[in-house]
């Protein structure tokens, strides 16, 4: 019998677990730093760690072995103690968003069994099906800490340039792209077809033009059956509310 395939970055289950998942991150590191969420960007989940996690360790790697370096963006080693390494080799922009991915891994999936180490990956080919699930929930999550729901919405209200936005949160396009692409699907009822269509179009262009997408977010997600009073509190920014007249 032929194994189907499961593309978990497409579940909205999975998408919804880890949106609730990374909102307690989220509100913990704001608050630590005395931050709104709409605020935050990776290096303070960085400095979050690098404080708060104990025996916690970054270190940077460079191979010569082009196949190495193509493949491997990073990796989570657990042991007395926990370090993430980062090929260095990748855009700055790259390695923020591997940094946040590793770091789910190790909130998340360091305490629940082992991970799949990469030599099991290369001579399997492929992820298992439990490391598979955890790839996507760690490139969601990562998503998440890297562009909270919360700061899309706030982008496109206050008609912020898509570079803008890029560079303040030191992210690559792909990256934001895929990130705004989810937004729209899973938390503005867009079909897949829908969002990749109208984020290539607004890709180096003002947000605004998403904002006829999202404008029923707030009430959608923003209530007290899906948000803390207290995640709600580090989600107030400025709106210029006249942006919506």
């Amino acid at each position: 019998m032929n194994q189907v395939k499961i593309d978990f970055m497409k579940s909205e289950t999975v998408y919804g677990y880890m949106r609730s998942y990374t909102t307690t991150i989220q509100a913990k590191v704001a608050a630590k730093y005395g931050l709104t969420i709409p605020q935050l960007y990776w290096a303070d989940f960085y400095k979050y760690g690098d404080e708060f996690i104990d025996g916690l360790a970054y270190e940077t790697f460079n191979t010569p072995n082009k196949y190495l370096n193509e493949q491997l963006a990073g990796m989570l080693t657990v042991g007395e103690t926990a370090q993430i390494v980062i090929n260095e080799n990748m855009a700055s922009e790259k390695q923020h968003v591997t940094f946040l991915h590793e770091l789910i891994h190790l909130l998340k999936h360091a305490e629940h069994g082992k991970t799949q180490e990469f030599h099991e990956i290369l001579t399997n080919g492929s992820y298992s099906f439990d490391d598979t699930v955890k790839e996507a929930e760690a490139t969601l999550g990562a998503g998440f800490l890297a562009f909270p729901s919360i700061a899309i919405y706030h982008a496109c209200v206050n008609h912020l340039e898509w570079d803008y936005v890029a560079k303040a949160l030191e992210i690559d396009d792909d990256f934001m792209k895929m990130r705004l692409v989810n937004f729209l699907i899973f938390e503005n009822s867009l079909s897949r077809e829908q969002a990749e269509t109208v984020v290539n179009a607004v890709e180096h262009k003002n947000l605004k033009e998403l904002k006829g997408f999202v404008s029923e977010w707030w009430s959608t997600y923003m209530n007290d059956d899906l948000a803390s009073e207290k995640y709600q509190s580090l989600s107030i920014n400025e709106v210029i509310n006249d942006y919506w007249e």
